[in-house]
């Protein structure tokens, strides 16, 4: 579950071409659609960028459990809403 910072550098571009190259083409389909149709694909966009906030949040929050140069005392703060934490003895 690491990812160097090297490696997200690398890939940043790939992703944002990738990102345009999909939103042209949804946007390329959505032209000769209905108005419902419209409403659900926007439905659909907005929910799927509130997964992508929430998600990011939770992988924030598995960093400052796991992660070795995050102090201890920060680390031990979010334990109600880790998964698994190497802070907990097991069976709790």
């Amino acid at each position: 579950m690491f990812l160097a910072f090297r490696h997200r550098v690398d890939w940043a571009p790939f992703m944002t071409l990738a990102a345009l190259i999909g939103y042209r083409s949804v946007a390329m389909a959505v032209v000769g659609t209905t108005e419902r149709w419209r409403k659900k694909l926007l439905a659909v966009g907005i929910g799927l960028c509130a997964i992508g906030i929430v998600f990011s949040h939770y992988v924030l929050v598995l960093h400052k459990v796991w992660s070795a140069g995050v102090a201890t005392e920060v680390r031990t703060n979010p334990l109600p809403v880790s998964p698994a934490s190497p802070f907990l003895p097991a069976g709790k």
